[in-house]
């Protein structure tokens, strides 16, 4: 009784004691961006990220954010906190870099978390408008290099694109639409943010069994994506977006209205527990 009592104790002092580090990597520009709805788009996504990551408990400090544009409007948001945070080049080596840095003395007890926001295409590669392309393959073995429990979330065109070469055992890999379909993102609507809000929002709970799994967060943001297409998007897009000229001189509106969506999948690797997730601490 009294050796498992001790272990039990052991066990929970290891799993308070558990680190949690999140790493934003968004390497769209804002600059250039003809519509409205476009303008800041990447930094307010970066802080709307950002307050949802806080929301689930994890420290300013263990925020890791990657941002091209050194010299961010950084009023434009609506939340605080994220004024003051350094920003890291949006390129791949200084992620590969920092990921390093911030993982090596993680354990499996502790939790990495890994979003971006980039162009993609549907030959299982990111595009981002900073840097190199970066391959599936490149992201898998960068999540690979940590012992920690990893959730990525991957907001890109034909992101589904990028989950055959994603297989690292310890990570469960979550891609906002799939290989066939492109992906929105405007300074009102962020996938990222939507993701990682629903491990805080008990709505999206829908078995109640008192926390939010991967799935139920990828139902949740799908659902939030829905509505906000159906209430305001649809029409914007049909009577008042400015569209890049090269995409219309290729599809009609409604065509490339059609090819949008937000419905995130979910590969879980091959030594993620079942009953592991996300939750505030």
């Amino acid at each position: 009784m009294l050796t498992i009592g001790l272990l039990a104790f052991a066990l929970s002092a290891q799993e308070a004691e558990a680190r949690r580090v999140a790493f934003v990597f968004a390497s769209f520009s804002d600059k250039n961006q003809e519509d409205p709805i476009d303008r800041n788009l990447t930094w307010r996504s970066v802080a709307k990220t950002y307050h949802a990551l806080r929301q689930l408990g994890i420290p300013k400090k263990d925020i890791i954010i990657f941002y091209n544009d050194t010299r961010p409007d950084r009023s434009d948001n609506d939340l605080r906190g994220i004024d003051t945070q350094p920003l890291y080049e949006g390129e791949y080596p200084r992620l590969k870099e920092v990921f390093g840095q911030k993982t090596k003395n993680l354990t499996s007890l502790d939790e990495v978390i890994l979003t971006t926001l980039s162009h993609g295409g549907d030959n299982g590669r990111l595009y981002p408008d900073y840097g190199g392309e970066i391959s599936g393959g490149e992201l898998n073995r960068l999540v690979s290099s940590t012992k920690a429990r990893t959730v990525t979330f991957y907001s890109a065109c034909y992101a589904g694109s990028l989950l055959p070469k994603s297989n690292a055992p310890h990570t469960v890999f979550v891609t906002t639409t799939d290989h066939k379909h492109t992906s929105w993102s405007d300074r009102n609507y962020c996938d990222n943010a939507d993701f990682f809000e629903a491990f805080t929002t008990p709505r999206a709970d829908t078995n109640g069994d008192k926390k939010v799994s991967f799935e139920e967060a990828a139902a949740y943001t799908k659902n939030k994506w829905i509505a906000y297409k159906k209430d305001f998007l649809d029409k914007y897009l049909v009577n008042e977006y400015k569209w890049e000229a090269d995409d219309l001189s290729k599809h009609t509106k409604q065509q490339l209205i059609n090819e949008i969506s937000t419905d995130p999948l979910v590969k879980r690797g091959k030594k993620v527990p079942l009953e592991w997730t996300l939750k505030k601490e």
